[in-house]
């Protein structure tokens, strides 16, 4: 049973966990140069030392590595340079809408609920971000990173055989390049990614758990006249669109290869291939999350008021209707049983014309985020060929 003891409004920091990156970034160093700063110059700091160790070993530029790829060319790292900061910067934001969200819970709770429900959903919350529900996540993230960087460290030990393009200025052709690249590989998904998943994750579970809650003991206020066709939810669509944004900006790690195709010509490989496909699954993921968790409120509030409307309609059709048989039109309208039948029967075309599945500009515009780059991948890639000999 979570603590239902009342408690403050929600803070910042009850909404991140406690890994040593998290409080360095959000902690002193955020406090003191502001989040911002400190992820530019942790992206100023990555790109610098990698550019001063390529031109150290001369593979910076391309006529510095004839035949190969220099730093220049490799738009992964460049791009990952910049991603991996930037991702921690929105993840920061991200935190305002659903403090916000958060705080503003009675706004959404039915009059009927009890004193304690918004300090039992905040406590819902809190316990999301905690040690115990973060480990399993944590851990499951790290499994797929390390697999992720067992792969980048094969293939830049045989660039022949992955790249088709030999020396590259991460391989094992420039020895220190390389031991310090597979360390910032390490570091990015043994560490950073894992940590920044498992806290989408974690606003995601906080969403979920806090709107099945709200759902499941009928505290979910839902008005099916609201204009923004959502049953008055546009809160709860908000907080869960920006939680799955974050989902969206995850994908463009793997969508940075594609720069590389576009600018130097280069053809993609297996790998990269393997990367459209999880960008593909997380930008799916991103247009599908908040649009279910609206269904899953709308859908169970609608069935269980269709139910208690058809009885109601029922019940008063039994009562009309011995005074329709007797002619008793008067004492019907005295009874103003008609009035409510009418009522009754509004209401009840209010709640059945509510969206089964509540879709929005955004997510059409999600789910064409994420058929459009592997396919213009594939073209380009065709076009590509045509350029290369």
């Amino acid at each position: 049973m979570p603590d239902v003891t009342p408690h403050a409004d929600i803070t910042a920091s009850d909404l991140h966990g406690r890994s040593y990156l998290l409080r360095f970034l959000y902690g002193p160093a955020g406090r003191t140069l502001t989040v911002p700063v400190v992820c530019l110059l942790w992206a100023g700091v990555q790109l610098g030392f990698f550019v001063a160790l390529a031109a150290w070993e001369k593979a910076l530029t391309p006529d510095q590595v004839p035949g190969g790829t220099s730093l220049v060319e490799d738009t992964t790292a460049l791009g990952w340079y910049a991603l991996l900061p930037g991702c921690f910067l929105l993840l920061h934001y991200s935190r305002v809408p659903l403090r916000g969200f958060l705080n503003r819970l009675p706004d959404l709770l039915e009059p009927t609920a009890p004193p304690g429900a918004h300090a039992e959903l905040l406590a819902v919350a809190r316990g999301a971000f905690s040690r115990e529900q973060l480990t399993r996540p944590r851990l499951v993230f790290t499994a797929i990173g390390l697999a992720l960087f067992a792969y980048n460290a094969v293939t830049n030990f045989f660039p022949d055989t992955f790249y088709h393009r030999s020396p590259k200025w991460d391989s094992v052709r420039f020895p220190v390049s390389y031991a310090a690249a597979r360390l910032w590989v390490l570091f990015v998904w043994g560490y950073a990614v894992p940590v920044w998943a498992t806290e989408v994750w974690a606003q995601l579970s906080a969403l979920v758990r806090i709107t099945r809650t709200m759902s499941g003991r009928g505290w979910l206020r839902i008005a099916p006249y609201a204009a923004d066709g959502f049953g008055g939810l546009a809160r709860l669509k908000s907080a869960s669109a920006w939680v799955s944004s974050l989902v969206l900006v995850a994908g463009l790690f793997f969508l940075a290869p594609m720069l590389r195709l576009v600018i130097w010509h280069r053809p993609l490989h297996l790998g990269n291939y393997v990367g459209l496909g999880l960008y593909a699954l997380c930008a799916a993921a991103s247009a599908v999350g908040p649009v279910y968790l609206l269904h899953r409120a709308l859908a169970r509030k609608k069935v269980q008021m269709l139910g208690l409307l058809a009885v109601a309609f029922d019940r008063i059709n039994g009562r009309a209707a011995p005074l329709v048989e007797r002619g008793g039109v008067a004492e019907l309208a005295d009874a103003e049983l008609g009035r409510a039948l009418d009522t009754a029967d509004r209401l009840r075309a209010q709640w059945a014309s509510l969206p089964v599945w509540p879709l929005g500009v955004g997510f059409f515009l999600k789910a064409l985020a994420t058929v459009a780059p592997p396919l213009v991948a594939f073209l380009w890639q065709q076009y590509a060929a045509r350029l290369v000999p």
